[in-house]
């Protein structure tokens, strides 16, 4: 099996949690979503629980986890790396005031 992505969820109550694996998916869903009975909460939660037992395959339970956090504002974004070329990018733009 490859490795999962890791996700940074944000829950409403301001709390985050990095999430690496379909355990961690299963605890993040006990956090506080914004709603619970959206279907893709549901379909979520139901392919996480048997991606666990084997009954489904790891990247799908995932798929589904990633879409119900994106579609309930969740996901955070990942930050940009901060490297020399993201630097010289940065100065590439520098707006008239700075001039």
């Amino acid at each position: 099996m490859r490795a999962l992505p890791a996700l940074t969820i944000r829950f409403i109550d301001a709390r985050s949690m990095v999430v690496t694996s379909i355990p961690d998916a299963r605890k993040a869903l006990e956090g506080h979503w914004c709603n619970k009975e959206a279907k893709s909460y549901k379909t979520a939660a139901q392919l996480l629980a048997a991606a666990e037992n084997g009954a489904s395959r790891p990247a799908v339970a995932w798929s589904a986890f990633e879409r119900a956090a994106r579609e309930q504002g969740l996901l955070k974004a990942k930050e940009r790396p901060t490297g020399l070329r993201a630097q010289i990018a940065a100065s590439l733009f520098v707006s008239r005031r700075d001039v």
